[in-house]
């Protein structure tokens, strides 16, 4: 049985901080909104914009740190209460981490010359540490080893963020320091969402679709996960910097593709397809294979851009995950019928196309690129609009049970 705080002292508590999920799903969205309008004017119209570190350090550090990642932290410190039946991080607690997040991000954007840069730094950097110990705090008391996994990942996403920043207070001599930071993130975050993609994708679709769970195979797992693994240590240890390692990516990311593709080939998406909360899962973690194997293909054969096959990743996979994944935590964890309106489904197809658009039309037509980018930028900015829209009633009002969260 939960050990949840008592209705009457939840109560006092303001419902936006009431769990994790609340405030990083809706203000990492909206924000998400501002920084690809912002980079997308600065690209076609030379906006005079001089954000921390410059305009692209500024997108790539902010895409990753100020929007995937505190989503990724809101889940985990919601997760976590329903893993080991402790309270999850709420009240005080949680809004002096949100605002520690805000801060950042009002700062690094706007970068005011009487604040040191040192002390900007020191407050991005700060957020991934003490939202690990948050978790770490819950998972160690019940001894639930199994979710652990995630506070070490978590520490790894703070060196990279780190490394983030020594590109622009260069502490250490390294001119690589932001391209390992965004690559060993990109990476990170791939990882994370393969091992709860493999948990949770297959349980949902068996659970709403009444479709007896395929057994795992537990060779292709290890596959799976090992060849994500490395990859993942790959870029965080910065070995992709020695010569000849793109044939060691290379190999690694066509088994972690062929794989992952044969994993998610067995989870009945067929029967995911009537239930948009369903196919948004199955076609977000597809991008992860497809994405593996244009890795794959540029390492080993010279195809392909670089940055498209990066945004297979971030805005193939992780964009459309997170859609998927706040569409349906936000009506579960407040109560309600997990079945969403006709504006989600279209912000599904909307995120799913600005994905198509950002990738692999822009490989097909590269000549269109910069049109294609305001495309694919706009639909982003639609789907997200549409969640906002939909979603701010239910993660700023409390549960419509009653119930604690």
């Amino acid at each position: 049985m939960l050990n949840i705080t008592d209705v009457a002292q939840e109560q006092k508590i303001p419902a936006f901080f009431r769990l994790g999920f609340r405030p990083f799903f809706l203000s990492s969205v909206l924000f998400s909104i501002l920084a690809i309008t912002v980079w997308i004017l600065f690209l076609t119209f030379h906006v005079d914009f001089t954000p921390f570190g410059g305009t692209f350090w500024w997108h790539a550090h902010e895409m990753l740190f100020g929007f995937v990642v505190p989503i990724v932290v809101g889940f985990l410190l919601t997760a976590v209460q329903t893993w080991t039946g402790i309270p999850g991080v709420r009240g005080t607690k949680l809004a002096i981490l949100f605002l520690m997040w805000l801060l950042a991000r009002i700062l690094l954007l706007a970068t005011p010359s009487f604040i040191p840069l040192l002390l900007i730094t020191i407050l991005d950097v700060a957020f991934l540490p003490l939202s690990a110990i948050m978790l770490a705090s819950s998972i160690l008391r019940v001894k639930q080893w199994r979710n652990l996994f995630f506070v070490p990942v978590l520490v790894l996403l703070a060196a990279m963020n780190i490394l983030y920043h020594l590109q622009v207070i260069p502490l250490i001599d390294y001119a690589n320091a932001m391209q390992h930071g965004s690559y060993g993130a990109i990476m990170l975050i791939t990882l994370i969402m393969v091992v709860m993609g493999g948990r949770v994708i297959p349980f949902f679709t068996a659970n709403a679709t009444k479709i007896v769970k395929q057994p795992v195979i537990v060779p292709l797992e290890f596959v799976c996960l090992g060849s994500t693994w490395l990859i993942a240590l790959v870029y965080v240890l910065g070995i992709n910097q020695l010569s000849n390692s793109s044939y060691l990516i290379g190999f690694l990311s066509l088994i972690a593709g062929v794989s992952n593709l044969i994993r998610c080939a067995r989870w009945h998406i067929g029967a995911a397809l009537p239930t948009p909360l369903l196919w948004s899962l199955h076609l977000a973690y597809w991008f992860i294979p497809v994405s593996f194997i244009l890795l794959s293909a540029h390492l080993l054969l010279g195809w392909f851009s670089f940055s498209n096959v990066l945004h297979g990743f971030t805005v193939g996979a992780m964009a459309n995950l997170i859609l998927a994944m706040i569409s349906r935590v936000s009506l579960g964890h407040t109560g309600r019928i997990l079945q969403v309106n006709a504006a989600i489904k279209w912000a599904f197809m909307l995120m799913a196309l600005a994905a198509c658009s950002r990738v692999f039309l822009v490989m097909i037509v590269p000549q269109y690129s910069i049109l294609l980018w305001w495309i694919s930028a706009t639909l982003w900015c639609g789907a997200f609009g549409i969640f906002t829209w939909a979603y701010w009633p239910i993660l700023t009002q409390p549960r419509v049970d009653g119930r604690p969260g």
